[in-house]
């Protein structure tokens, strides 16, 4: 998490009905980050995502439905950890929580890249012609601020889509592309 390339060490534990991710770095030092979500349900440390040197972010499963998983994204900044912030589109600052995954009512996922991420999400807006159903693709691109744990919006799109022509593309929104774990460090 340091970026000097060590075995970090990234988990998630309950201490008195409170989740938190712990860092731990190679030579012993740990912080742990409380889960910012009002209800975690079975939380559980991912992977380490690398944003470009040196920039290094824990990924951990903050929340589940049936057929979507919450993540949220932590940094170790100032020695300690931190659960990093996100922009929304009204400008308003929130702790990560991305959705992944979905179902036939919603898709969503996500990108990791040198720099951030893009999350990507598509919904039916309305029930088209017999067989054919409108949906819009949303894309938005976070650059990552490694000086203030913080994703800061940079562009969005909007695209209109009709199902069943571009489901290749609509089940594309729901992509989880964050690299196999890297293996803290």
């Amino acid at each position: 998490m340091d970026g000097d390339g060590a075995d970090d060490t990234v988990t998630v534990y309950v201490d008195d009905e409170i989740w938190w991710v712990n860092i731990t770095l190679a030579y012993g030092y740990g912080s742990s980050a409380r889960i910012q979500d009002e209800y975690p349900f079975m939380p559980e440390a991912l992977m380490v995502v690398d944003l470009g040197p040196p920039e290094r972010v824990a990924l951990a499963r903050i929340n589940s439905g049936a057929s979507t998983m919450f993540v949220g994204f932590f940094a170790f900044l100032d020695c300690r950890a931190v659960h990093t912030t996100i922009d929304d589109e009204d400008g308003s600052r929130w702790w990560t929580r991305i959705a992944v995954f979905g179902s036939a009512s919603h898709v969503d996922g996500v990108t990791c890249h040198p720099g951030g991420i893009t999350t990507t999400s598509a919904r039916p807006v309305d029930w088209g012609p017999e067989g054919s159903i409108p949906w819009e693709y949303y894309t938005h691109e976070y650059e990552y601020l490694p000086n203030l744990g913080h994703f800061r919006l940079i562009a969005s799109s909007t695209t209109a889509l009709v199902w069943p022509d571009d489901q290749d593309i609509i089940y594309s929104a729901g992509q989880f592309n964050c690299g196999d774990h890297h293996g803290p460090g």
